[in-house]
């Protein structure tokens, strides 16, 4: 035997609930005689992921002469449980960066002839995720689209529309103004000024790679939005979501992807592909992650 990390259980401060029981996979804890009890050292990896659930901290993580952890009986006794506790056994491999136990669990599944389940949850995340990608833009699609001239406050817009989902997107640019024509210092300011909106909240974010500001407005129509400022114009994007499920799909699409193109590369292929860093140096650039607007 040699010194190693090893789980103990404070007898006197247990009181046999049970909490850490699920959140050890390799099966080292059972309770017994209304005490959790650690059955054998062989099945303890000493990673300590069953103290955090322990409600009066009786248990604790110390470094005592035991016998070395053995992957391939914890793994012979983990199949027994069931798919979900291979999986969970596998996460705690990863998550705490055991590389070489998780390669051993992983051998011990292909040399009896089991599937890796937690391969396969990631397959099917990522199937579920391009299926979901697919539709968003098959519905993109169809989305109807109108442009606006300029008017007396608005230098331009651009409306989406949905035949079969209530709601819309309008993207519109204006001058930085107050609504006396003075001319605004920061983005939070700007935002606070406009009166068409009842903002409930607002959240730092950014928007083609500048410092913005993502709002929820709860006057009249329920209005979500997000507002940045390039060349000394308000870049505004907002979601009337009637239809709340898919006018936030679309809005989280759009300006995910949102750019700002320079005007000489308007039309063009030689475009920039990516967005320029985000200029944190702006003093609308907040610290906080949120303020809540009174």
């Amino acid at each position: 035997m040699s010194v190693r990390k090893i789980i103990e259980i404070d007898e006197d401060l247990c009181n046999g609930c049970g909490n850490c029981i699920p959140n050890c996979p390799e099966g080292a804890l059972q309770v017994i005689d209304g005490k959790a009890r650690l059955i054998s050292d062989l099945f303890c990896d000493g990673l300590g992921a069953c103290i955090g659930e322990c409600p009066i901290d009786a248990i604790s993580v110390i470094e005592r002469e035991a016998e070395p952890y053995n992957e391939t009986i914890v793994m012979a006794n983990i199949v027994k449980a069931g798919t979900n506790t291979i999986i969970a056994h596998l996460k705690h491999l990863k998550d705490h960066g055991e590389t070489k136990l998780y390669e051993e669990a992983v051998d011990y599944l292909k040399n009896n002839n089991i599937d890796n389940p937690l391969e396969k949850v990631k397959e099917e995340r990522i199937i579920t995720g391009e299926q979901n990608k697919m539709e968003t833009e098959q519905e993109f699609d169809n989305n109807e689209m109108e442009m606006n001239e300029e008017n007396e406050t608005d230098y331009a817009q651009v409306e989406f529309t949905q035949s079969a989902h209530p709601g819309g997107i309008t993207i519109w640019v204006s001058d930085a103004l107050a609504p006396d024509n003075t001319n605004i210092p920061d983005l939070p300011t700007w935002i606070k000024t406009q009166t068409r909106y009842e903002l409930s909240s607002t959240i730092d974010s950014t928007l083609g790679g500048k410092p913005a500001i993502k709002f929820l407005s709860k006057k009249g129509d329920r209005i979500m939005g997000i507002a940045a400022v390039n060349d000394s114009l308000v870049w505004i994007v907002e979601a009337t979501v009637y239809d709340e499920v898919y006018w936030q799909k679309v809005f989280n699409q759009m300006t995910q992807s949102f750019k700002f193109i320079p005007p000489e590369f308007a039309g063009s292929e030689a475009a920039p592909t990516e967005n320029p860093p985000i200029d944190t140096s702006n003093d609308y650039y907040a610290a906080e992650e949120e303020e809540v607007i009174e």
